[in-house]
């Protein structure tokens, strides 16, 4: 694991190894889960019975061949740096779930054992990408089976209208968020200045950018039609974005040349290319100050989200839930919890739900002044 995942799950999972031991239940449904470390953390480390689903086969195929090696250790007896013997275990399946799953789409493809009871089961997802996290807190509020969610969602440029407004008071009051205000919502404002150098270098890219769509609109990139053209007032992300171009220290010619090839168009010839840059290059220096006060609008962006989040849960008459800042955001930026009670469930002891979020917070979040 990455410094980064690692961070996420030794924070994330006592959380959830916490409120299963409240809410009566061993059993989680790990929604996205990638390539497995937090299910195989949660089974090993956590005595928990983990269904993970993931969309792509290739991950649960590595995810799966890991869980094996790590349930031989631990059958064994032997013991890894974060992980010791146990009764847990993680069962893999793959399965791409849509934007309108319903729990009756999603129950036949789970462990017999889940399928076939009314199982007590948590809901959870690290990272949960674009639509993939309104789905989880969907499937949350339409199960009869689930007594807690626990989402920290991300990417949220690739949200769609599926996945953005959720909670009908903000359908109400019509609150639009355009692709750019997405965006924006992604930013990391913590790690600004913690490596200079990828500063100034992020800047760079976003600078060729620029100057890339000004190619584009003078019509001498000749786009597609799935090619990233939107416009502010577009609201579902194109099929063909330039996304991340990983190679450092470029040109603008390599730079529009990788670009051209990740939108499927035809490059201009490079002295065209060099001809636009040295005209714009002054004017797209300006741009570091403009994405600076963009990016001081992102956390209120992703504070409208997180808020849609919890009134959705909470429209709902049985449901509670909160907010919980887990993870250093200089680590992890998109470090906010969203968790969802049903308050019909009986806990394991005389605790309501109000004192449950307490605990969470004193526990989980203890520098932080307790907002409820």
């Amino acid at each position: 694991m990455s410094p980064k995942k690692q961070h996420e799950v030794l924070r994330l999972a006592p959380l959830i190894s916490l409120l299963s031991q409240r809410l009566n239940t061993n059993v989680c449904i790990d929604l996205g889960a990638g390539q497995g470390y937090l299910s195989d953390h949660l089974a090993i480390a956590c005595d928990l019975q983990v269904v993970a689903i993931e969309g792509k086969d290739n991950h649960t195929q590595g995810a799966s061949n890991r869980s094996k090696a790590l349930a031989k250790l631990n059958s064994k007896g032997g013991k890894s740096k974060t992980m010791g013997q146990s009764k847990g275990n993680v069962s893999h399946i793959t399965k791409h779930l849509s934007t309108d799953e319903s729990w009756g789409d999603l129950k036949p493809v789970l462990p017999e054992q889940m399928a076939n009871v009314n199982t007590n089961a948590l809901l959870i997802g690290l990272h949960t990408c674009g639509d993939l996290a309104s789905t989880l807190l969907r499937l949350f509020a339409s199960s009869p089976s689930l007594t807690a969610c626990v989402d920290v969602g991300c990417c949220y440029n690739l949200l769609t209208d599926a996945g953005y407004p959720l909670s009908n008071y903000v359908k109400d009051k019509k609150l639009i968020l355009p692709t750019a205000a997405r965006m924006a919502a992604c930013q990391a404002l913590e790690r600004w200045g913690v490596d200079r150098d990828a500063d100034e270098l992020m800047f760079t890219k976003h600078s060729y950018r620029a100057i890339l769509q000004v190619l584009i609109t003078e019509g001498l990139i000749e786009p597609n039609s799935n090619m990233d053209v939107r416009h502010e007032d577009a609201q579902t992300p194109p099929k063909n974005r330039v996304g991340r171009v990983r190679k450092r220290n470029m040109t603008f010619v390599e730079y529009a040349k990788i670009a051209c090839q990740k939108l499927n168009a035809r490059a201009p010839p490079d002295l065209i290319l060099e001809e636009r840059y040295e005209r714009l290059r002054e004017e797209a220096e300006t741009l570091p100050i403009f994405w600076t006060l963009r990016a001081l609008v992102g956390p209120i962006v992703e504070s409208l989200l997180m808020m849609d989040r919890l009134m959705f849960i909470g429209q709902h008459e049985s449901m509670s839930g909160m907010i919980l800042p887990l993870f250093d955001p200089r680590l992890s930026p998109r470090n906010l919890v969203v968790i969802g009670f049903d308050r019909s469930r009986a806990l394991s002891s005389d605790t309501s739900n109000d004192q449950l979020k307490r605990e969470v917070w004193s526990t989980f979040a203890a520098n932080e002044t307790y907002p409820f």
